[in-house]
């Protein structure tokens, strides 16, 4: 099993006595044209999906494997996990790139993954070519000889890539017999419509935010006071870990000021930059944060 690299199927299924759910999030962004009117545009090329089932934790290595990494975890762990309330059966496998089963009201998406579904041991992975109502194609040849196991029940599924959530402290012990799980999907980038072409916009990728906080006269003897603070966003907006940041400061006018000051602060190594200076109407500082690829500059002062 993984959880930062390449995902590996999440191989414990839901307990058929407990209920699944299914849920999808959308995430929109809100503007006003000139005239006051509304804009929603969206963020996501669709809505993230959200599953959570209860597992019945049986004796079997790939169990065993996945407790001694979970209840240890700290963060998210990373996935490749079927959408169970989706799957079909699967009926014929006419040739070595075609699954035949209804795709009717499912979400299987060309260039995303699917799940030929024996059992725990028993499964294959494949990436779907093309979807029709009454078939599936695969980009890569079907590697199992499925055929062999009709006419009995061999279910076809979606995967998504998901992120599942660590577990709660009352359930940080292995005596534990059933788990409820929850797996937030991660997308791989969000889109939204640029309304001034009438077209797509291009992924955004996680990034560099700062909040600029001017307090006047409380400095020392009066002086004024700047703080910039730096966080970085994933896709979905959400403040995440930052590897680190560097900071710089370009001054312009004649400032006399005490030396700047950095400190770590709040979670996700989220920094503050401090600034105290005798500004003046014409006096600001070009403060620029770095973090990994990531660069942004605010200007303060004035």
């Amino acid at each position: 099993m993984t959880t930062l690299g390449a995902p590996t199927l999440f191989p414990i299924p839901p307990d058929g006595a407990f209920p699944i759910t299914l849920s999808r999030a959308w995430l929109t962004d809100v503007q006003r044209t000139r005239s006051g009117k509304e804009v929603r545009l969206a963020l996501r090329e669709r809505a993230a999906r959200r599953l959570e089932y209860k597992a019945t934790l049986a004796e079997s290595v790939e169990i065993a494997q996945f407790l001694a990494l979970w209840l240890a975890a700290a963060e998210l762990l990373r996935f490749y996990v079927p959408i169970w309330p989706e799957d079909t059966d699967t009926t014929a496998f006419p040739d070595d790139h075609t699954i035949v089963c209804d795709t009717t009201d499912r979400e299987f998406i060309a260039g995303e993954k699917a799940i030929i579904w024996w059992n725990e041991t028993t499964y294959e992975v494949v990436t779907i070519d093309s979807v029709a109502a009454d078939h599936l194609t695969t980009v890569d040849a079907v590697e199992g000889d499925w055929s062999t196991y009709l006419p009995a029940p061999l279910l076809v599924a979606p995967v998504m890539e998901a992120w599942l959530s660590p577990p709660t402290r009352e359930q940080r012990t292995p005596m534990v017999e059933h788990v409820s799980l929850v797996f937030d999907e991660e997308l791989p980038g969000v889109a939204g419509v640029d309304p001034t072409v009438g077209g797509p916009v291009a992924p955004t990728l996680p990034s560099l935010g700062l909040e600029v906080y001017d307090t006047q006269g409380t400095g020392l003897a009066g002086r004024r006071y700047f703080t910039v603070r730096a966080f970085v966003v994933d896709v979905d907006g959400q403040r995440v870990r930052a590897p680190g940041f560097t900071w710089s400061v370009v001054a312009t006018g004649t400032l006399p000021l005490t030396d700047p000051s950095v400190k770590v602060c709040y979670p996700n190594n989220e920094q503050e930059f401090h600034i105290e200076y005798d500004g003046g109407a014409d006096d600001h500082f070009d403060v620029t944060c770095a973090s990994g690829v990531l660069t942004e500059t605010v200007s303060v002062g004035g």
